[in-house]
């Protein structure tokens, strides 16, 4: 077995795996918070990645989901809260036990990425929310003040755009994709962006001159998408330190045939939009760790502006929109 340790929003996670090759899902989102092993040091969380025979069995009768997940699946979710289980049949088994932070995986040799992908943002969500942190579908971006925006949308919506479009106005990126957010005591929420690379859009790319010298010709996908590492936005100064700050300010983004706009709106309107794309159901409920969601959401919008973004013109006045209604 091999395992690698990472500062997980300041947790030591242990990753066991006897198969290095399928850490890539984990490797793409936290590879940038891999520290140096320290067999003084006591991980808090662990998760262990093994290879081996998963049933084609039928859906457990204390499943609380059964479904698609990200056009993916069918998967099956059962058990509690406190211990509960995913499963792809054919594909991954993962146990989520009732010792907090403390995840297994078997992968069958038949395990699409696809599947291992989702498979792990579940496991990190767990890990992270068994330590009372939350993570969030919502990229962040931070202002040349220092503050933090957290700009959330479902996806194809824009987040990556608008945050880069922000960006040209000179603001720095933190995420486009997975945030992690802390509460703090009394205090207003923290956040941090999860250090994942950005992946972009050829059509996206031409409206940015600066992303040029982060991509290659070669490098365009099937799809006409690219990813940019992180590196290199951090040597261009347009990444955000890593350190965790205050929410000062949440927008959720809607793709609308309405005149574009920006409005304030109230604590209630803005966690309607949050719940859409990032609190699930299954028959019995709240998926397991999700009432620990709404707790947080409903914190950060206590303490943070709010506002709902109608987007339907060009990025850059998407920001300018955004600018204005935050630094004046």
């Amino acid at each position: 077995m091999t395992t690698r340790q990472f500062d997980l929003a300041g947790l030591r996670l242990a990753v066991s795996t006897d198969t290095p090759r399928v850490l890539g899902p984990l490797l793409s989102l936290i590879g940038e918070w891999e520290v140096t092993a320290d067999v003084a040091v006591e991980p808090q969380c662990r998760l262990t990645l093994v290879r081996g025979p998963v049933e084609q069995s039928t859906p457990p009768g204390d499943a609380f989901f059964s479904g698609t997940i990200g056009d993916e699946g069918p998967f099956h979710l059962s058990g509690d809260a406190a211990n509960w289980q995913l499963l792809l049949p054919g594909e991954l088994h993962a146990r989520f036990d009732g010792n907090p932070g403390t995840v297994a995986f078997t992968i069958a040799p038949a395990c699409r990425g696809e599947t291992l992908s989702i498979a792990t943002s579940f496991a990190l969500d767990h890990i992270l929310s068994a330590a009372g942190h939350v993570l969030v579908h919502a990229a962040c971006v931070e202002t040349p003040g220092g503050g933090r925006l957290v700009l959330h949308a479902p996806s194809g919506t824009g987040k990556t755009t608008t945050a880069l479009a922000l960006v040209d106005r000179g603001f720095r990126l933190c995420t486009d994709d997975a945030t992690v957010l802390t509460p703090t005591g009394d205090g207003p929420v923290a956040v941090r962006g999860v250090p994942r690379p950005i992946k972009v859009h050829r059509k996206t790319a031409k409206l940015f001159p600066w992303l040029e010298g982060m991509l290659t010709q070669e490098g365009w996908d099937e799809n006409g998408e690219q990813w940019v590492q992180r590196d290199d936005l951090a040597a261009s100064g347009c990444l955000a330190a890593a350190d965790p700050r205050p929410v000062i300010a949440v927008i959720a983004l809607r793709r609308s045939g309405r005149p574009m706009r920006l409005r304030a709106v109230d604590g209630a309107e803005a966690l309607t939009e949050m719940i859409a794309d990032n609190i699930n159901l299954g028959s019995a409920g709240l998926f397991p760790g999700h009432d620990r969601r709404l707790d947080v959401y409903s914190r950060m919008l206590a303490s943070s502006a709010r506002f709902v973004l109608d987007i339907n013109g060009p990025p850059d006045k998407v920001a300018a929109l955004i600018d204005t209604a935050v630094n004046g």
